[in-house]
């Protein structure tokens, strides 16, 4: 797109603080990987101006290496983590729609299949929301590893783990639609408000 999505303006508001601010459960850490080094500053004084976000733990890391893709972001979470955390939502800050309720749908997802996935992710506009999706710690770990080999391709690792994928009919029965996972890629991608 040739800018930084996280700040363009969405219904009066940063997308990244938007996406933070609908998906944030109490209880839970919220991590922002920043892409490159020089971002990491700008987006923890940035995140820290909103009054919005009072009361979320919030944490910026920063990729081990700039510029290499969502396995990258993986990976560093990975790092950043630590051994302590099961499982974390995964989210583009380019999403303005995505649900409150889709950490618990994932979830639930996850506990009631057997044998257990190490990702569950939607299914929407016929392909995997892979940036919308539940990473247990062996995708974390699995991501780290790939990383380290020189793999910079996030199917990679759909293609090592047990995955769990909700088709479009099966996020609809738990209130979740497919236009919820609209992105911003191109100027003329730039979703128009609607309810929410």
């Amino acid at each position: 797109m040739g800018t930084d999505k996280a700040w363009l303006p969405f219904e009066g508001e940063p997308l990244l603080v938007r996406t933070i601010r609908r998906l944030a459960r109490p209880g839970t850490r919220v991590l922002v990987a920043a892409g490159d080094p020089d971002r990491e500053a700008e987006i923890r004084e940035g995140l820290g101006r909103e009054p919005s976000l009072a009361g979320i733990p919030l944490e910026v890391f920063r990729d081990p290496v700039s510029g290499t893709g969502p396995l990258g972001a993986l990976s560093g979470l990975a790092l950043h983590l630590g051994t302590d955390t099961e499982r974390t939502l995964v989210c583009a800050c380019d999403m303005p729609f995505l649900k409150p309720e889709l950490a618990r749908i994932l979830d639930e997802t996850r506990a009631a299949t057997d044998p257990e996935p190490a990702i569950v992710v939607p299914r929407a506009g016929g392909r995997l929301q892979v940036l919308a999706a539940l990473y247990d710690r062996r995708a974390l770990d699995t991501a780290r590893a790939l990383f380290a080999t020189g793999e910079r391709r996030l199917h990679a690792l759909l293609d090592a783990l047990p995955v769990r994928s909700l088709g479009p009919e099966e996020c609809a029965e738990r209130g979740v639609e497919e236009a919820d996972f609209e992105n911003w890629n191109r100027p003329e991608d730039l979703p128009r408000p609607r309810s929410t």
